[in-house]
């Protein structure tokens, strides 16, 4: 079981996405594609591990309801760092951070909310999964998550075809708003299958996932 997903009464993603995203590095560093010749061999070298996203509460929950708390994503790669990002509960509920390595182990569906909009939340967690191992409960809903989303580079119009626009893709945080879809919150779990840019010429995929979810009681 994997990084699943599913709503409106059918499958929107498939389950173990997540289990072919490598641990070592993708890409080539510069220079290196002619390195370490001899015998008529290519010395291969490994390159860096993918980033293990994180997140972790700052400062105290919050103290009324619908009130925002404030969570650090660990982002590795170039341009990561700690970000602070305010993420708001619905009533009733406290939100709980998660540092889930891939795959996940969880199926996502939509559903009505308490407020009478939509929501995403976890309809099942794989038995022996990393979300099960990490305290992961069915009905705990979506809220936050990190993800990999692509950059335009910049273009420069005197060289452009000497040096044509360069696309990155770096770490970010989707939170879940009230205009949120179904889709999105997919999209940015699924994201996670892409390398990121670690700098260097190299890249690779994250291992883990930060996600903030939502736990309800009763």
């Amino acid at each position: 079981a994997g990084m699943g997903a599913r709503g409106r009464g059918a499958r929107a993603g498939r389950r173990g996405g997540a289990a072919g995203v490598p641990a070592r590095g993708r890409g080539t560093p510069p220079g290196a594609a002619g390195a370490g010749r001899g015998r008529g061999r290519v010395a291969a070298r490994a390159g860096p591990e993918g980033p293990a996203f994180g997140v972790v509460r700052m400062g105290a929950g919050a103290e009324e309801a619908g009130e925002p708390e404030t969570f650090g994503f660990e982002l590795g790669g170039a341009g990561g760092g700690r970000t602070a990002q305010d993420v708001v509960a619905g009533p009733g509920g406290a939100l709980v951070p998660f540092s889930l390595p891939l795959p996940l182990g969880i199926v996502f569906e939509e559903r009505g909310g308490p407020s009478g909009g939509r929501e995403v939340f976890a309809s099942e967690v794989s038995p022996g999964s990393n979300a099960e191992l990490a305290g992961v409960q069915v009905g705990d809903v979506f809220r936050a998550s990190s993800c990999v989303f692509r950059v335009k580079g910049k273009v420069d119009v005197i060289g452009y075809w000497a040096n044509p626009p360069k696309d990155s893709l770096r770490p970010g945080v989707f939170v879940f708003q009230e205009s949120s879809s179904f889709d999105e919150c997919i999209m940015a779990i699924q994201s996670h299958l892409e390398a990121v840019d670690l700098g260097g010429g190299w890249s690779a995929a994250p291992q883990a996932v930060a996600l903030v979810l939502e736990r309800r009681a009763g």
